[in-house]
């Protein structure tokens, strides 16, 4: 069982031991990041979030309620973001920004592969030739506060879902915490050593 540590018993945010052992974590979890392999399964699967919310757009004919819609794009956020972060043991923060780039990316893009798709169905042309002739900003000026939002959140779920279980600040707080606990225990093995000398 772990010791209770009080906030008045640990010792001050500069202490050097303190210091040192949370740099040795931060350290290791630097070395042991592989962003290769977690973006090898980004992209891929940004790509194929893009589509999946276009479709379900389509399906839906842009008539999803406001909670669908961000329910469906945090969800989308989060199979992005939770992958990446076991498989590439992400630690860094820009690690996480890129995943909430990424995760707006297949809100905000999905919008766009549904309305072209819809206007290649109709005209009865390729989707591609849709695409490359796309009037994109006049689409960025047609969306709504509501759809940059949704966008969001699916960048948040993302970014939330890949970020490390401690970041830095946690990782110091834990190092005084693990270092005062090491300091009671000897206080107390070495004041039970005094108690039996004097006995």
């Amino acid at each position: 069982m772990s010791r209770m540590v009080y906030a008045h018993q640990l010792p001050p945010e500069n202490d050097p031991e303190a210091v040192a052992l949370a740099r040795s974590w931060i350290d290791a979890a630097r070395a042991a990041q592989r962003p290769g392999r977690a973006m090898g399964y980004a992209i891929p699967s940004t790509i194929i979030g893009i589509v999946l919310w276009g479709e379900l757009n389509r399906w839906t004919g842009f008539a999803m309620h406001w909670y669908g819609m961000a329910g469906s794009a945090v969800a989308l956020g989060v199979v992005l973001g939770r992958p990446c972060r076991s498989l590439g043991a992400l630690f860094d923060r820009r690690w996480a920004a890129l995943l909430f780039v990424l995760g707006f990316a297949m809100g905000a893009l999905g919008d766009l592969y549904a309305t072209t798709a819809l206007v290649a169905a109709r005209d009865g042309i390729d989707w591609l030739t849709v695409i490359t002739h796309a009037d994109v900003g006049g689409w960025i000026a047609g969306r709504t506060p509501l759809d940059w939002i949704v966008a969001g959140a699916g960048g948040a779920g993302a970014a939330l879902a890949g970020r490390p279980p401690m970041d830095e600040r946690q990782l110091f707080m834990q190092a005084r915490i693990d270092v005062a606990a090491a300091r009671l225990d000897a206080q107390e093995r070495e004041d039970a050593g005094d108690a039996e000398d004097a006995a």
